[in-house]
């Protein structure tokens, strides 16, 4: 009887059962992918921030004045670093193969290979210890949408200074935003950085990032407030950078229980119409002494089947969308090591159960039915 049964309903409703398997598949995918890209995103930039040596706190001053030695003063800073910049660099003072630059729309900044702040790295995760004569590292920001590749040569051209300059290959930094409306930051060589800054513009400007270790982040904001162009962030203040990358790990996750929510309409009518259909068969088990919970054991093995296979689909799917997740998320960032297979299977699991706790709930249906 149980079989006769199982078989009528999946003869019957193979294109309801083929939809809810799809359902289920998309559940642990979307899950299994999102729950790693959340963990990869929230641990990846404490990680981040460690291996790059972020201080407590960053403080960026602009012109000329003294703050700089009233910070020095403060007797709550255990280490400052300073870091110079020259700012102002506009998309067309970059040629590439006699074409001027459009890439991008906020100015260029400039650090020297000599006075590096915290730790940078290249495409590949190693950190950039120095840059040769006439090269150069660059965020993405400054080559979106343009067709260069490693090796090839790029023209800067500022007021009366021109700069040959090779393209290294591209750089990451834990406090560059990955916005692309962003600021492309490059990393030249400190002879090059010299020669641009004696033979400054007027169109450029230059402005310098304390990174701070202290135990006082309010002794640097009294300071700051005496200053208009002085500005303090704190560490926990700079995880705002990947605010846009927490935002698209969490879409994806809503995107999983909206997909779980629909698969749990489409299972309650499934279940609802089934009992309905089959409730003369339901009937002549209660008379023959069948209990029920075996009887709603025998639907619930059914959705078991689809629930495990969906799910198993679902989470190898998950593999290659959570590869390409994660492609985008490392392009900006150095993360960890950690293995996210586990995770996945949790998720996956995870649908597993709440599909069956579900399916459970839905075939309490099955006690009022009994032989007309």
């Amino acid at each position: 009887m149980f079989w006769r049964i199982l078989k009528k309903d999946i003869k019957r409703k193979k294109t309801m059962n083929i939809i809810l398997l799809l359902f289920v598949i998309l559940c642990s995918m979307f899950a299994a992918a999102a729950v790693n890209n959340i963990i990869a995103v929230t641990g990846g930039i404490e990680h981040y921030f460690d291996v790059s040596g972020v201080p407590d706190a960053v403080v960026t001053i602009w012109g000329e004045n003294d703050a700089e030695e009233k910070i020095g003063e403060l007797v709550s800073i255990s280490e400052i670093k300073t870091e110079h910049c020259l700012y102002g660099f506009s998309s067309k003072c970059f040629t590439y193969k006699g074409k001027k630059f459009n890439s991008f729309i906020n100015p260029a900044r400039l650090i020297s290979d000599d006075e590096m702040g915290i730790k940078y790295f290249d495409e590949d995760n190693n950190v950039i210890e120095g840059v040769d004569k006439g090269c150069f590292y660059c965020t993405s920001m400054l080559l979106q949408n343009m067709d260069v590749a490693k090796g090839d040569e790029i023209e800067l051209e500022v007021g009366d200074c021109r700069l040959t300059l090779t393209y290294m290959g591209l750089l990451k930094g834990a406090l560059f935003s990955s916005d692309s409306a962003s600021s492309p930051t490059l990393i030249i060589n400190s002879a090059d950085y010299d020669y641009l800054d004696k033979n400054e513009a007027d169109h450029m400007s230059s402005y310098k990032t304390l990174y701070i270790r202290t135990a006082d982040i309010s002794a640097l904001r009294a300071i700051a407030t005496e200053y208009n162009d002085v500005y303090v962030s704190t560490r926990d203040e700079n995880r705002e950078i990947y605010l846009y990358d927490i935002l698209a790990a969490y879409i994806m996750m809503t995107i999983s229980i909206v997909l779980m929510i629909t698969a749990f309409v489409v299972l309650r009518f499934t279940i609802g119409f089934t009992i309905s259909e089959e409730f003369r068969e339901i009937g002549v088990m209660k008379a023959v002494g069948i209990d029920n919970v075996s009887i709603r054991s025998l639907y619930i093995v059914k959705y078991l089947v689809i629930a495990v296979a969906g799910s198993v689909i679902g989470f190898f799917c998950s593999i290659p969308l959570g590869h390409m997740m994660m492609k985008t998320i490392s392009e900006n960032m150095v993360l960890g090591s950690e293995s996210s297979t586990a995770m996945g299977l949790i998720s996956s699991a995870a649908v597993i159960i709440i599909i069956l706790l579900f399916c459970y709930g839905c075939t309490h249906k099955v006690k009022k039915l009994s032989l007309p």
